[in-house]
Order: structure tokens, then C-alpha cells, then sequence
């Protein structure tokens, strides 16, 4: 028998039966680990460097409940370039990220994986790449809930994912524009090429920011491990709101220096054991920002600021009487204006009895006279 059989069988018995999670414990190679990371503007997202943290709380044989944490300073966007469409991100604002998850290993050794967090970010308004004079640049706060599974084979990752804003989900951000956070489902499909590449696919749905940023998107990424520590990535998108985007990713683990030998260092290499500690994605709030008049000038004349406006603003493409006075909050200035606005058919001009000094809104461009 040629000497290198024993080699070749050993090689196509380990292709044939994937480790099984009787062969690696989870007690023993899943363990805290503490990581950088850093990242280029995207689809809504902003250029960002940050800490994260995978702490266990609970480990079987096969199983690992966890709480995973990112902590991150966003920076400005890049001159001319805006992440949000129209107004430049400024830096440096602060972002979080926190996941509680459950993963499991069967009896073919495939994990499957559920997790659910809460995100936040704020936001702070620069420059536009309009030719629009802004005035007043605001820094806003958002979150959003985020729910997903996952499965994970020797070859094959599959994801799904929901990231749902709460609270204020559509603010005023200058002037001229308001900022949407976006409701984003999706699903990516990855496969790992060789012991180092992984490349995925995606599509995703998304809505917010007064419907403008309403569609369809597709994504391909490309992650590479430089070494088992540092991994490199690489994810260009497309959809009719941001239209196509290129992101870079870097993550560097910290988990060996926190190992004490190297077998166990060795044991964690493994793809199915790695994906038992690793961070899941879309962790970012997505925002999308839209142009909607001379806002300040606009509520100037009604007798009010913007920032006595308590309500989130209505699509000016809908303006109506039911629109702005059913809808919110109103202040004394504004109730004046109700009062006034002739109930029936929208009036084409401005009402006789209409407030003296009170604007009235053109109908799509936020513009009044």
C-alpha cells in the first residue's frame, strides 16, 4: 500500500463527516474575548473604530449562552461624501451595540443560533454635499431593537436579521433636512472558500425616513483572516437610496493572549468552534436623510422654533390639514394655525383668515409664501 493512502482516507473521511460536538468540547474552548474593531462608511453607516467584548454566561459540552458588547466613537465622514445621502456625518459621536444569544451544537456538528439586542447611536450633524445653505446643525440620538438567527456548517453560514427602530425614529437634523432611521430585514448567505476566505450574499429590505428610503438591496462580502487573530472584510451594496456603497471592515481578536497554551489556541481555530464566539453583523443604526424645505423659516413664520415642533414630521408631499394638525403635538402658534385652516377640500392659496405673519407651505417643495 502506497504510504500516503492512510494521509488521502483521513483527509476525505474528515470532508465526508464534519466534527461533531462530541469531538470539541464548548466548555473548554469558548471563552471570554475581547476585540478591536474598526470600519469605512457604508450604506447609512458611519466610518467607526471601537472595543467589543463575547462573554459566556453559560457553557455545556455543546451549548453557550452569551451576552455580547460593542462599544464605539464614530467619525466624521469623508469630505464631500456623506454616509446619510446629503449631510455630512460629523465626528466624534459615540454607538453601542449589545446581543444575549444562544448557540448550540448538534449531534452532525452544524450550530444553530438565536440572539436579540438593543443598538444606539448619535448622530451629529456637518456640512451638506448640496448646494443648499443650512443653518442650525443638530446632534440627535436613535436606537433600534435587533432580533436574528444563524447556521453554520463546515462550509455553509446562514443569516437572518431584523434591525427595527424605537422611539423618535424620524428627527430634524438642520434646516433643510431630516434624518430617518431605517427599518432593515435581511438574509445573507456565506461560504467559506479555504481555510482563510469567506464570501457571502445578501439582500435586504428597508423603510424609513418619511418613505424615501423605501426598497430593495442586494450586498456581497469578502472576509479574509490575515491571521487567526486579524481578519480583514470587504462589502459592497446597492439599493436605489444609497446606491452603491463600498465598506471595509478589520477585527482583531485578543483571545490568544488571554489563552494560556497552545493547544487551546489550536482547539478555537477550528471554523465551527470559531463561529461559537464570533461577533454577529449588522450592528450599526442605519440612518438616511432627507431634503424638506427651509424648516427654520418655515415655523419662524407661525411664531415658533423648530425645536418647540414635538412631533415627528410629516411627508410635506402630504400636506394637509389632517397631517399637520391631527398628527402631532402642537404648541399655541400652530393650534392658531388649525384654527384657521378651512376644514373640507385643501384650499389651493393661502386662507383669508390665515395667521398674520404665518407662512403657508407650498405643496411639495417645503418652500411658503
Amino acid at each position: 500500500m502506497n504510504r500516503f493512502t492512510p494521509v488521502v482516507a483521513s483527509l476525505l473521511l474528515l470532508g465526508a463527516y464534519p466534527i461533531s460536538a462530541q469531538d470539541i468540547s464548548v466548555e473548554d474552548t469558548v471563552n471570554f474575548d475581547l476585540r478591536a474593531i474598526g470600519q469605512t462608511q457604508g450604506a447609512g453607516v458611519p466610518n467607526a473604530v471601537g472595543l467589543g467584548a463575547f462573554v459566556p454566561l453559560h457553557k455545556t459540552s455543546n451549548a453557550v449562552t452569551y451576552v455580547d458588547i460593542e462599544v464605539k466613537g464614530n467619525v466624521a465622514d469623508r469630505s464631500g461624501d456623506s454616509s446619510i445621502i446629503n449631510t455630512e456625518v460629523a465626528g466624534t459621536t459615540p454607538s453601542s451595540s449589545t446581543r444575549l444569544g444562544y448557540r448550540r451544537l448538534n449531534e452532525s456538528g452544524q450550530m444553530y443560533g438565536v440572539y436579540a439586542g438593543y443598538d444606539t447611536r448619535e448622530l451629529k450633524a456637518g456640512p451638506v454635499d448640496t448646494t443648499v445653505v443650512v443653518t442650525d446643525p443638530r446632534t440627535v440620538d436613535f436606537q433600534q431593537a435587533a432580533v436574528g438567527a444563524e447556521f453554520v456548517s463546515n462550509q455553509w453560514r446562514f443569516d437572518v436579521y431584523a434591525l427595527i427602530p424605537t422611539g423618535a425614529t424620524e428627527q430634524i437634523l438642520n434646516s433643510h433636512y431630516l434624518v430617518g432611521a431605517l427599518d432593515t430585514y435581511g438574509a445573507d448567505v456565506g461560504c467559506q472558500i479555504n481555510d482563510k476566505t469567506k464570501v457571502s450574499v445578501g439582500y435586504y429590505y428597508q423603510h424609513g425616513d418619511l418613505n424615501e428610503a423605501d426598497g430593495g438591496g442586494v450586498s456581497t462580502g469578502l472576509n479574509y483572516d490575515i491571521t487567526n487573530n486579524l481578519t480583514a472584510g470587504l462589502k459592497v451594496s446597492y439599493d436605489d437610496a444609497f446606491d452603491t456603497r463600498v465598506m471595509a471592515t478589520i477585527n482583531w481578536s485578543l483571545a490568544d493572549l488571554l489563552k494560556g497554551d497552545e493547544d487551546e489556541k489550536e482547539r478555537t481555530t477550528n471554523m465551527l468552534m470559531s463561529a461559537m464566539s464570533a461577533t454577529s453583523g449588522n450592528r450599526d443604526v442605519r440612518l438616511h436623510d432627507g431634503f424638506f424645505g427651509d424648516i427654520a423659516n418655515w415655523f419662524a413664520g407661525a411664531g415658533a422654533s423648530i425645536a418647540q415642533f414635538g412631533c415627528t414630521f410629516i411627508s410635506l408631499e402630504c400636506w394637509t390639514r389632517e397631517c399637520f394638525c391631527n398628527s402631532c403635538a402642537l404648541t399655541e402658534p400652530m393650534m392658531g394655525m388649525c384654527a384657521a385652516w378651512p376644514s373640507g377640500p385643501e384650499p389651493t392659496s393661502k386662507p383669508a383668515n390665515w395667521p398674520t405673519g404665518a407662512c403657508w407651505p407650498t405643496a411639495i417643495n417645503g418652500g411658503c409664501y
